[in-house]
């Protein structure tokens, strides 16, 4: 049975984890580039949740999907390998604080796409919250410091990808179980972000300070 009180719940803990992260993040970016950071992280994520995974759910259940299952798949993977390496692109040239308030525009492009494809509706508090924050973000954009323009527009890309995302992700679910769609969708990340740094020229130069916080 759903329930929405727990949904709540795991959004707030979920965009607590975020900004938490995304300061974390950006220390390690004043050393390593954010295609290596990426590539690090979810390699380890990858092999934790393989671990749990594979052996209590089986190869059968984490490998064996319908076409579509697997279409909702690659499409959440490849919007998220677009929104997270825009994203973490963008902290490296802007303050976390600043970036991690930017992001939020993900929740509008959810907003829209669930209106239009899912069916969903927002009662009029939800909206005036919504109208609020674009507001804020417009305030932002136009009081930002000249440096930190390129990182405004890597953000934004970013998060305009994860609202994608997050859309392709609540069909994906509907096909594949939760903890299996991780673990396909950050193993597909961890052998593309290698890929796209093996491509551009593989540098671990730095990775001595911060290996703490990659992990």
């Amino acid at each position: 049975m759903e329930s929405v009180g727990f949904g709540y719940l795991f959004a707030v803990a979920s965009a607590a984890s975020a900004g938490a992260a995304t300061v974390v993040g950006k220390w390690n970016l004043e050393f390593i580039s954010p295609l290596l950071m990426n590539s690090l992280i979810f390699s380890v994520a990858g092999v934790v949740l393989g671990a749990v995974v594979v052996p209590t759910r089986g190869l059968q259940t984490v490998f064996r999907h319908s076409r579509q299952a697997w279409m909702w798949v690659a499409l959440f993977s490849l919007s998220s390998w677009v929104a997270i390496w825009a994203f973490w692109t963008g902290v490296q040239k802007m303050d976390p604080s600043l970036a991690a308030f930017l992001n939020r525009t993900e929740v509008f492009v959810a907003i829209i796409l669930a209106i239009i494809f899912l069916r969903e509706r927002f009662n009029r508090k939800e909206a005036f919250g919504a109208a609020l924050s674009i507001a804020g973000i417009i305030i932002m954009k136009l009081t930002l410091r000249f440096e930190y323009s390129a990182g405004f527009w890597f953000v934004l890309i970013g998060a305009l990808f994860f609202g994608v995302t997050e859309y392709m992700s609540k069909n994906a679910v509907r096909y594949v179980e939760p903890a299996v769609l991780a673990f396909l969708r950050n193993s597909f990340l961890a052998v593309t972000y290698w890929l796209a740094l093996w491509i551009s020229g593989v540098h671990f130069d730095g990775l001595a300070h911060v290996w703490p916080g990659v992990v």
